[in-house]
């Protein structure tokens, strides 16, 4: 297991992130904790302002993930999630949270 840390509020192809885009093209599981609640202010994209969606790195590592990739999202408080399943989906991920466990 490795641990490669990037800017959220970054794309992926920015410099500051370029060791977890080469990470990337090899990981089978992304943890990312703790973070986003923190960064709300720069990663929600509200373009749409009824179907608001998560920003940033989050789009890249939604892209270039591999096939079968499984990640792990928790956080301070669950108020981004709606948007992270949203945005999850946009990219064709499958998720399970509370509302899909019941």
């Amino acid at each position: 297991m490795t641990m490669h840390h990037g800017d959220l509020r970054l794309g992926l192809d920015d410099i500051d992130n370029a060791d977890l885009a080469q990470a990337l093209e090899h990981v089978d599981i992304i943890c990312i904790q703790f973070c986003l609640h923190e960064n709300a202010s720069f990663i929600v994209e509200d373009d749409d302002h009824d179907q608001p969606r998560i920003g940033g790195i989050m789009h890249d590592i939604f892209e270039h993930s591999p096939m079968g990739t499984v990640m792990i999202i928790t956080d301070s408080v669950n108020t981004l999630f709606p948007l992270m399943k949203r945005t999850a989906n946009d990219y064709g991920w499958r998720y399970l949270g509370d509302e899909e466990v019941r």
